[in-house]
């Protein structure tokens, strides 16, 4: 008998520990989410002449159209905003558990933010409003470059195949 004895061979339905880049893209991805739903907020409630512009464009030409008040459309934004946080949050998770559909769902989502962030800066300029949209479109971004890189995709292609 040898003095040491070898390992016992690996069992294929192990798991591939998470890599602490995806660990990281989660947090990227709340963090992001949170400055800009706080962004939103605070464009929302610090900017009324702006937001009775957009109403005002948004029922131009409507016939009888029903004069909706500002506290209204406040929490109406703000419970959209909620709701779209919770919706990152639940794909940064899902990411985190494996899901590469959440991982593909969240590139797409970043890739439309920086599509729309890069418009606002092209209609309005370099607008000081677009810092909190500039904060989140990196964050998110950021996540999404971890969640691409090769040991976060072996994670994710490990997890496909169980």
């Amino acid at each position: 008998m040898p003095p040491y004895q070898s390992a016992p061979p690996a069992r294929e339905d192990e798991r591939t520990p998470r890599p602490k880049l995806v660990d990281h893209a989660v947090w990227l991805t709340l963090a992001g989410a949170s400055i800009g739903a706080v962004g939103t907020v605070v464009r929302l409630t610090t900017d009324r002449a702006q937001l009775q512009a957009m109403l005002d464009e948004i029922t131009e030409g409507v016939p009888d159209a029903p004069q909706i008040p500002f506290a209204t459309v406040v929490v109406g934004a703000v419970v959209g905003v909620l709701l779209l946080l919770g919706l990152f949050a639940l794909l940064a998770f899902l990411a985190r558990g494996g899901r590469n559909w959440a991982r593909v769902a969240l590139a797409v989502l970043a890739a439309m933010g920086a599509a729309g962030f890069l418009l606002a800066v092209a209609a309005d300029g370099p607008a000081p409003v677009l810092m909190w949209d500039l904060a989140d479109i990196a964050f998110r971004v950021a996540a999404v470059v971890y969640l691409f890189r090769p040991e976060s995709t072996a994670y994710f292609l490990q997890r496909r195949k169980r």
